[in-house]
C-alpha cells in the first residue's frame, strides 16, 4: 500500500492527476489505494482514457469506451470471472478487448 501511495504522490507532483485529487480525504483514498489492479494497469488507464473523458466531471462515463458483452466469443458469461477472459489476468487492456465494462470503469475512476 505504501508503494501505491508513493506512486500517486509522484503522479500528483508530475501533474498526471486531476487537480481535484489533492482535495480528497482519507475516505476516498481507501478506495483509490485499495484497487485490485496493478500500478501498471492504473498508469495504462491514465494513458489510454479517451480525451472526451479526461475531465473530472466526465471520467465516470469512460465505461462507454468498452462495449458491454454479457458473453465472450465462446459463450462464457461475464459473471464467470476469469473464465470470461479465457483464463487471462483481467488487466485493463484485456478488459477493454473482451468487454468487462464494470471492472474497467471502476478502475478508470480511481485514476
Amino acid at each position: 500500500m505504501i508503494q501505491r501511495y508513493q506512486s500517486f504522490r509522484r503522479d500528483v507532483a508530475t501533474k498526471k492527476l486531476f487537480p481535484e485529487f489533492q482535495q480528497l480525504r482519507a475516505w476516498h483514498f481507501r478506495y483509490i489505494l485499495g484497487s485490485w489492479h496493478s500500478d501498471g494497469d492504473l498508469a495504462w488507464s491514465r494513458d489510454h482514457v479517451e480525451g472526451q473523458y479526461r475531465q473530472p466531471d466526465a471520467i465516470g462515463r469512460s465505461a462507454r469506451m468498452v462495449k458491454y458483452k454479457p458473453y465472450n466469443d465462446k459463450g462464457v458469461s461475464v459473471q464467470e470471472g476469469l473464465r470470461f477472459y479465457d483464463g487471462q489476468i483481467a488487466t485493463m487492456p484485456v478488459i477493454l478487448d473482451y468487454g468487462g465494462r464494470s471492472l474497467f470503469s471502476i478502475t478508470i475512476i480511481r485514476v
